[in-house]
Order: C-alpha cells, then sequence, then structure tokens
C-alpha cells in the first residue's frame, strides 16, 4: 500500500470512528433525556430558590457557577435535540414512516419498554429496536453533522 492509500485508509477509519461516536453520543443523550428535564426543573443555583437560605449564611446573590453553567449547557442541548426531533419528524412526515419516529419517542422521551411499544404500534417484537436504531442513526446526522466524505 502507498503512501497516499494508507493516508486515505487511515482518514476512513478516522470518519467511521466519528461516526460511531456521534451515534454512541446520540444514544446516551436520548437515555438522559428524562433525566436532563428533571435536572432543568429541580437544580438550584441561587441562594433565593432556597426557602431558608437566610439561615444557611448565604447572601441573596450568591450563585452555584457550577450548576448555572451545567444548567446553561443542558439547555443549550435540550433544544438542539428539540430542534433535530422536529426536522427528524418531518422527515419520517414525508417519508411515510412516522411508526419510526413514535417508536423513538414512546422509548427515549416517554420511557415505554420494546413489549409496550409494540403494543401500542401493533407490530413484530424485532422492529422497534430496529427502527429505533435507524432513528438514532440519522438524528446522529442532525445533531452532530454528516462527515466530509459521505
Amino acid at each position: 500500500m502507498d503512501e497516499k492509500a494508507l493516508v486515505i485508509a487511515i482518514a476512513d477509519e478516522m470518519e467511521r470512528r466519528q461516526s460511531r461516536d456521534n451515534i454512541k453520543r446520540t444514544r446516551e443523550l436520548l437515555e438522559h433525556y428524562r433525566i436532563m428535564r428533571v435536572f432543568l426543573s429541580t437544580a438550584i443555583s441561587e441562594a433565593t430558590q432556597i426557602t431558608e437560605w437566610q439561615g444557611l449564611g448565604l447572601d441573596e446573590g450568591d450563585k452555584l457557577e457550577s450548576v448555572r453553567a451545567a444548567r446553561a449547557r443542558t439547555v443549550l442541548m435540550m433544544e438542539h435535540i428539540k430542534s433535530a426531533l422536529t426536522e427528524l419528524h418531518k422527515q419520517c412526515q414525508k417519508s411515510k414512516e412516522l411508526h419510526k419516529y413514535r417508536a423513538l419517542v414512546l422509548k427515549y422521551m416517554k420511557g415505554l419498554s420494546n413489549e409496550e411499544i409494540c403494543e401500542k404500534l401493533e407490530c413484530g417484537k424485532a422492529s422497534p429496536p430496529r427502527w429505533q436504531k435507524q432513528m438514532i442513526t440519522e438524528l446522529s446526522m442532525l445533531l452532530f453533522g454528516v462527515n466530509d466524505r459521505l
């Protein structure tokens, strides 16, 4: 293998790894979606959010900067996920594959098991995981972009 072919092979492998990493990150974001929503509604980042803050030796302006920063990052990611899901929904409507989108939403946003999804969508046992995998791959592209060589 000459040097040019080696460089191309290495670049191709790096792109495949990046694509796998993006799919893994997308799956992890979806698996933690409901927890992130709870965090946004319950995270305490300012003294005034605590009913008894005055007895704790805190000033009214005291803030937990790390929690505020985490909340800001979480809000940005949640909005990015919502935007990508909206686009994925549109794509599924056009291609008449809303059942695949619903399988994804029921699993990750609603927390249903694949067995419950089978009942709701009236489909076979293997279908929801297969559809979810496909939707995660497409969502990954919407969240993180596509590789230059695709």
